[in-house]
């Protein structure tokens, strides 16, 4: 049954405390799995600093770890190295109990309500020293949310236009005298009064009647009404003038091929056929209708008619012949003179021209024919010319329009080519421009020149649109349709050229009463007609002197006035503003077309060239923004501190202004002039700011001088939001190109703040040991459900490691390299308040005499806090080199001063963790060392219990110790963290091996030949190991398998192993003994060995032996050697085989086999091996010893294998000869030696007791020989 969890009140208070929720009540809801978690966690892990985080995530492991004790723990046997499979009925109970803890892999966070961190939180050790840390931490969310209300402020678009004040009255309108207005205002009605061109406009559909024209002009001129008819009256009993169409046939294209070579040479013919009027006294021949009437001139009738046919030569106009293209271009201008434009139309021909072209030209054009197509016309050419040698001309399709049609402001358009009858082709295209005009000796005189008048016109139309305007809006620059249309009798009548028209509008446009509520679009889109216009029209070029210098200033007003708005550009187009952004794209757009226009680079409008004057003018705008901005911010100041302060807003604003730059006055720049407006803002308002922050960084430096050190921390803090404020302004840095960036004032900014984050940190590492004798001063256990975690005192100093972090994270400092001092400071001083801490809490240890070896001990709250504690500030180190970013640091230390230089870095940086670490540890081991250490009696005294009790099974005899141990470790378990749960568990255990190798050591002696005594260890061995693994709950395999552990069981298993095992284990441990000795002091011996599965033969071949031992007076010996099967005990008639004697040698030959019937089960026997003994054959006396050699059996070729093939296909095996000896060095035999009433080990001692003592013999007497 699972328990609902309650997590102690102290963590309670400590998550309130880093979450810094005063109200937040969470009901704990438990999970089906029996997990506690809160309900609504989810919402309060938002926006929380890093090192928040950090300090919940240790809480986390906190919680995961009080899980070890809190989960079932299973009964299993713990199975030792050996294999042992029996079970033991006995576990400790503390891995037993199941009190509902969250397990290591549960990942919730639980949280509490404000009651509870009321009750334990320990604000009073952050109040001690003015909340130093938690204030510093606090800055950069203070500035992330100045930053934000500073954006939040101008985020908003603002639509309303941006009013203008100018002190330029408008006093431009032409002086005129009277008599020149009445001239030019009754010119304007005779121009409407002889209208021009149809009455439908191409582009604004019907033309204003003549009244509205009339009347616009009368309200526009302020004429009155008896001076405005008496000249409308004289007017219209005048002449009307006659005239003109001004005809350009300018090109055609996608002609048909006339001739075989796939060309044609077109030229074209133009001419006006009258409607109803004669010509030469007889009316054109348009032929007759099906009743003989004569046809009406029609679109369809003209089609049949040719030009040469109807016309006179004298009516008719020619371009000249284009050869060899369908393309042709001829650019050619003709004028008409027109009789009744009402029902008179204009034809235009085009033909292709035969020169000459007889038989034989039309045959020698063979060569040049390149299609089948053009072999039919070839042919068809030779039958003209042939049949008609006086036609030399093809048809190629005409154009028609009648005069009517044409608009007032002329016509100009590509118009298709038609043919005379349906059963003829043609096709292509021809370009004309038309225009309507009267003849010029015919036209109203107005005193003055035509560019004069229209400019004049375009004045006073301006000015009456202008008096019209609301003042709240700007204006478009459109004039009303009468006006233009006006304007455009004025300019078709007059025949003005495009460019005097365009000329003519800019200078009524540009008149200052107009630009203040004018559009730029209008500009844009007439400085493009400009631009388009020719500027090589002989009237541009005769314009009087007067009237060019009134040009001039026309322009010099528009770029003046356009210069001066981009000098006031950040009151008079907001960043923030569409419309006023807009407003300016089209003013830059405009100044950039007149800079282009030839006509002002004449009069050098624009010197020395645009972008040169428009970066100037930026930035002069800012830097008068920029002082504009800087007086309001630091008006009403009166300390050091209130400067900084409002420095850090003044930047912040900065900064939000050139976000806004970029976001939206860069774009138009870049559009227009393809130039980084936001590179030249940041470099002006870098550079002005860059000199007020090193004035009021420097004023702080001498100000601090004569101030105490709470003052100037009070100046460190505000010079720190500086910092930030800085950091962010130079961030926008990142949209320069980086060749731009090395030259910025702000490249080195952060060394300005160099002395204010030394004196910080200086500060820091005083006020964090203050607080770290203040967190254990003050120092508050909580407690719930019996269950210690850790005292406040750990949670407060974790708390500042983790806001100093916070500070080098927030800091950020530019220079990577140079951070490396800053860095290794901040390392040392975490690192050496870390040591601090648990120097502390140990030195509280000792005074609440912990170390004292009188008295009873006794595990204590205190103990289990002061461990968690330590262990607890030693995490907190842990996130060090990610939040200070030590790996960064290294890395750009390696790049810039090489390999070494970061090695070094890197290894300093490590090394000071790693000490402190250490240094930490060793505290912690020192303590948990205690503990073993005032155990140890204890378990000394249980222990023996086990060996005492002998009629005891050895699980019952075990008991008193294991609930000794259950006791203690309860108590420990409760209130430690699994990671030094575990240290005390692996101490207490090691006490208990090392106690029951001392009873196996020092008893043992006493219990020899009796083996069951250690086996009683050995099974208290495996029921220590066991219930300290705890099925997984305690101690790994990996601990509980160590040397210690193993030696151990290794002595035990020997011990309790009986006589015959021995035995094997000793041939075991002497072939590896052999093996190991590669001396060959003794000689060597070779033979070959193998079991013959067919035969079931184990076969020897004793090959020879070299450097045996001279066990002769003669200095050689005469070896043979005696093969046997051991152990006895496994072989019951053991058959022993020699080889014969090889007389007066040290390197015999014995070349013989020998053959043993065994079976393959007994070679596979443990311990099983053939025994080779080499003696020296004497007459008289025993034969001496020279070694002994082993093989054991399983290693043989044959064993576990099928083999048949004999000795031949078998490797020899040098096998290293060695002298038995008295005094054996393996533990079997001293154990066997320890067994005198055992026959089987009596017999094998006494055995190799014989043999070594005659192996001494034999040395002895080689000695006396070689006396």
């Amino acid at each position: 049954m699972t328990n609902n969890f309650q997590f102690p009140e102290f963590l309670e208070s400590l998550y309130q405390f880093v979450v810094g929720k005063e109200e937040a009540a969470l009901d704990i809801q438990e999970e089906p799995n029996g997990i506690c978690q809160p309900s609504g966690v989810e919402k309060h892990n938002e926006n929380r600093s890093d090192s928040e985080h950090e300090l919940l995530t240790l809480l986390d492991i906190e919680q995961a770890e009080l899980g070890r004790s809190n989960t079932k723990f299973g009964r299993r046997r713990f199975r030792t190295i050996r294999g042992n499979s029996r079970r033991h009925g006995y576990n400790f109970r503390l891995f037993q109990k199941n009190r509902g803890f969250v397990t290591d892999s549960d990942e919730g966070v639980v949280n509490v309500n404000s009651a509870t961190a009321r009750k334990f939180s320990n604000f009073a050790v952050a109040e001690a020293d003015g909340n130093f840390f938690e204030n510093f931490s606090a800055l950069p969310s203070k500035q992330g949310s100045n930053l934000q209300l500073a954006h939040t402020a101008q985020d908003q678009f603002e639509d309303n236009l941006v009013s203008i004040s100018f002190s330029e009255t408008c006093n431009d309108l032409p002086q005129l005298t009277k008599r020149e207005l009445s001239a030019l205002y009754k010119s304007c009605l005779s121009l409407v009064h002889h209208k021009l061109g149809s009455d439908i406009d191409s582009t604004d559909g019907p033309v204003p009647s003549h009244i509205d024209m009339y009347g616009h002009l009368q309200e526009v001129f302020q004429v009155d009404d008896d001076d405005h008819t008496a000249m409308l009256l004289a007017i219209k009993n005048e002449k009307k003038p006659p005239p003109v169409l001004k005809v350009t046939i300018v090109a055609a294209r996608g002609l048909d091929a006339m001739d075989s070579n796939g060309f044609s040479d077109p030229f074209c013919v133009a001419g006006i056929i009258p409607g109803n009027r004669k010509i030469n006294g007889h009316y054109p021949q348009v032929g007759k209708d099906k009743t003989g009437k004569d046809r009406t001139l029609t679109k369809d009738v003209l089609k049949h008619v040719i030009l040469k046919d109807h016309l006179p030569p004298d009516k008719l106009r020619t371009t000249a012949v284009v050869s060899h293209t369908l393309d042709p271009e001829w650019d050619e201008t003709y004028r008409f003179s027109v009789d009744d434009l009402a029902s008179d139309w204009l034809r235009l021909e085009v033909w292709d021209e035969d020169i000459d072209a007889t038989v034989l030209q039309s045959v020698q054009k063979a060569s040049d024919v390149n299609s089948i197509k053009g072999v039919g016309k070839l042919f068809k050419e030779i039958a003209q010319s042939a049949a008609n040698s006086g036609d030399s001309t093809d048809y190629m399709g005409c154009v028609n329009i009648k005069l009517s049609t044409i608009p007032s402001e002329g016509l100009e358009a590509w118009l298709p080519l038609r043919a005379r009858s349906s059963k003829t082709r043609v096709q292509g295209e021809v370009r004309v421009n038309i225009k309507l005009a009267y003849e010029e000796s015919k036209r109203p005189d107005q005193g003055m020149t035509a560019y004069k008048a229209h400019s004049i016109l375009w004045y006073h139309f301006v000015h009456y649109e202008v008096s019209q305007q609301d003042s709240k809006n700007f204006w478009n620059g459109h004039l009303t349709k009468a006006a233009m249309a006006i304007l455009s009798q004025h300019s078709v009548q007059y025949e003005m050229p495009d460019m005097q028209q365009c000329l003519s509008q800019w200078n009524g446009l540009s008149q200052p009463c107009a630009l203040r509520t004018m559009e730029f679009r209008i500009f844009s889109d007439l400085t493009q007609k400009v631009t388009d216009a020719s500027w090589d029209h002989p009237h541009i070029v005769q314009l009087p002197e007067e009237e060019e210098s009134n040009l001039k200033k026309a322009f010099q007003r528009f770029v003046t006035y356009g210069l001066d708005l981009i000098k006031r550009q950040q009151e008079v187009f907001p960043a923030t503003n569409k419309p006023a952004l807009i407003r300016l794209e089209n003013l830059l757009k405009c100044l950039q077309q007149v800079s282009e226009l030839q006509f002002a680079k004449n009069f050098k409008i624009l010197q020395p060239d645009l972008k040169t004057v428009i970066t100037t003018l930026i930035q002069q705008d800012l830097h008068d923004w920029y002082n504009r901005k800087h007086a309001e911010c630091l008006q009403a100041v009166w300390n050091e501190v209130a400067v900084v302060s409002a420095m850090v807003d003044f930047t912040n604003a900065i900064s939000v202004h050139l976000a806004r730059l970029k976001k939206s006055v860069d774009q138009v720049y870049q559009n227009v002039f393809n130039m980084s407006y936001f590179t030249i803002a940041y470099q002006e308002l870098a550079r002005a700011l860059m000199y007020d922050i090193k004035v009021c960084v420097n004023n702080c430096k001498k100000c601090a001088k004569a101030l105490d050190e709470e003052s100037q921390l009070e100046i460190s803090t505000v010079l720190f939001q500086l910092y930030l404020a800085m950091r962010d302004f130079v961030a926008n840095a990142k949209h320069i190109k980086q060749e731009d960036q090395s030259e910025m004032e702000t490249v080195n900014f952060h060394m300005l703040f160099k002395p204010a984050v030394e004196q910080w940190l200086g500060a820091a590492r005083k006020k964090s040991y203050a607080r770290i004798k203040k967190a254990v001063e003050l120092d508050k256990i909580a407690l719930m459900d019996s269950m210690v975690k850790h005292s406040t005192s750990a949670v407060d100093v974790a708390t500042c490691f983790g806001q100093i972090r916070e500070f080098w994270k927030h800091l950020n400092w530019p220079d990577v390299v140079g951070s490396y001092v800053f860095v290794a400071k901040v390392a040392d001083d975490m690192c050496q308040g870390a040591r601090d801490y648990a120097d502390i809490i140990h030195d509280k240890l000792k005074e609440h005499g912990y170390y004292d070896d009188e008295g009873q001990f006794d595990v204590t709250d205190q103990l289990c806090i002061a461990i968690n504690n330590i262990e607890q500030v030693r995490r907190s180190l842990a996130p060090m080199p990610e939040s200070l970013g030590w790996q960064i640091i290294a890395d750009t230390m390696e790049k810039e001063h090489g390999i070494l230089a970061g090695q070094q870095c890197r290894n300093t940086l490590d090394t000071m963790m790693a000490s402190a670490d250490e240094d930490m540890l060793n505290v912690i081991s020192h303590v948990v060392q205690k503990v073993g250490e005032r155990m140890q009696p204890d378990i000394r005294k249980y222990m023996k219990v086990i060996v005492k009790e002998k009629r005891k099974a050895v699980e019952d005899a075990i008991e008193p110790l294991m609930e000794y141990l259950d006791t203690n470790l309860e108590t420990l378990l409760k209130g430690l963290l699994k990671s030094n749960f575990d240290r005390i568990l692996d101490d207490i255990y090691h006490v208990c091996l090392e106690e029951l190798e001392a009873l196996a050591t020092d008893e043992g002696k006493k219990h020899l030949e009796n083996h069951m005594f250690f086996i009683r260890l050995e099974e208290a061995l495996s029921i220590i190991a066991e219930l300290f693994h705890g099925d997984g709950k305690g101690l790994s395999l990996e601990q509980i398998e160590c040397n210690e552990y193993k030696n151990l069981l290794a002595i035990l298993e020997r011990h309790s192993s009986s006589s015959k095992e021995l035995i094997e284990n000793y041939y075991i441990a002497k072939f590896q003994q052999q093996e190991e000795d590669k001396s060959y002091e003794c000689g060597v011996l070779n033979v070959q060995a193998c079991f013959n599965t067919k035969s079931e033969l184990l076969e020897v071949y004793m090959l020879n032996a070299a450097n045996v031992l001279p066990l002769d007076s003669s200095g050689t010996s005469d070896p043979f050697v005696e093969i046997e099967l051991l152990p006895p005990h496994l072989f019951k008639n053991p058959q022993t085989q020699k080889t014969k004697v090889k007389e007066k040698t040290l390197h015999p030959l014995f070349d013989e086999t020998f053959r043993f019937a065994i079976t393959e089960e007994f070679c596979k026997m443990r311990g099983a091996c053939l025994h080779f003994t080499l003696y020296d054959h004497d007459t008289f006396t025993a034969n001496d010893i020279g070694g002994e050699a082993f093989v054991l059996l399983q290693d043989i070729t044959g064993v576990d294998m099928y083999f048949d093939k004999g000795l031949g296909s078998v490797e020899p095996m040098p096998l290293c000869i060695r002298l038995p000896e008295k005094e054996d060095n393996t533990e079997e035999f001293e154990i066997l030696k320890g067994r005198p009433s055992d026959s089987a080990a009596s017999a094998f001692i006494s055995r190799r007791m014989q043999l070594a003592e005659k192996a001494r013999d034999s040395m002895r007497r080689k000695r006396q020989m070689s006396k």
